[in-house]
């Protein structure tokens, strides 16, 4: 768990917990992890162990922490303070391997607009060592790509599809999502996440995904880490986090118990 927990809130829902455990090892560790923009700390001391093998929820509300700590997972920020350690490995020791060996995926992920879908996918292809062809076209039928198109005249569906299909090509150890449904449909959002999902856990892979949704998080994850105010406040597998309360609680009970309280104005990112 992460630094609240000198409050009584988070005690309550979270203080009789085990540690998440697995034989599959430690995929994600964090220690300590902060990181400061000027005078605002948008996370602060998060120590996370995350199991290999398991789909674990990174669940908070809109400005919790939760871009700002996968950024940092990514190597995209450094830390103020704190370490990262991703499939036994730092960025200082080999970050061209970790990056090799992640997936991400985000709504604002980068295409170019003037390439068509398979000229996205040709041109992303050549930085991959262990692109997989037969994996692109499965995933091309299942989420129906339209190859010809133009990324500018896709739909925003259609262009979470294809950041999709480039984050899993390369058969990823660890496959990071960031409100990849932000501004979907409720039809399409579900149908996107359970086809990444399905993919993911046929093959053992590790998923750390970030949503606002707490029926998200509670249909897909095996695993919950609930930010709040830059804190990851609780870590737990659902079932332990359930039944751990005193009485009988809904995930989303448990949530707003944790994070209904005032922020006392801290702004987070």
């Amino acid at each position: 768990m992460g630094g609240n927990s000198g409050n009584s809130v988070y005690e309550s829902a979270g203080a009789a917990l085990a540690p998440v455990e697995s034989s599959a090892g430690v995929v994600i560790r964090t220690s300590n992890l902060s990181r400061r923009f000027g005078r605002v700390e948008a996370v602060r001391n998060v120590s996370l162990e995350v199991p290999g093998g398991c789909v674990c929820g990174l669940l908070g509300l809109n400005g919790s922490g939760k871009t700002t700590l996968i950024r940092l997972l990514l190597g995209h920020l450094r830390p103020s303070a704190g370490q990262v350690r991703l499939l036994g490995r730092s960025y200082q020791q080999d970050e061209p391997g970790i990056r090799e060996r992640v997936g991400y995926v985000a709504d604002a992920r980068y295409l170019y607009e003037w390439m068509t879908v398979s000229e996205t996918l040709d041109f992303t292809r050549a930085f991959h060592r262990t692109w997989d062809d037969a994996k692109v076209r499965s995933l091309i039928d299942r989420l129906g790509l339209p190859l010809d198109r133009k990324v500018a005249e896709l739909s925003r569906g259609h262009r979470a599809r294809l950041c999709l299909t480039l984050a899993l090509a390369y058969n990823p150890e660890l496959i990071i999502l960031d409100e990849l449904t932000a501004g979907l449909d409720p039809v399409v959002r579900r149908e996107v996440l359970k086809n990444v999902i399905e993919e993911i856990g046929r093959e053992g892979r590790t998923v750390l995904f970030s949503s606002h949704s707490v029926e998200e998080v509670e249909r897909l994850a095996d695993q919950v880490a609930i930010m709040h105010c830059g804190e990851v406040v609780v870590h737990a597998s659902i079932d332990d986090l359930k039944q751990s309360q005193p009485a009988p609680m809904t995930l989303e009970e448990i949530f707003f118990k944790l994070v209904g309280s005032a922020d006392g104005g801290r702004e987070r990112r």
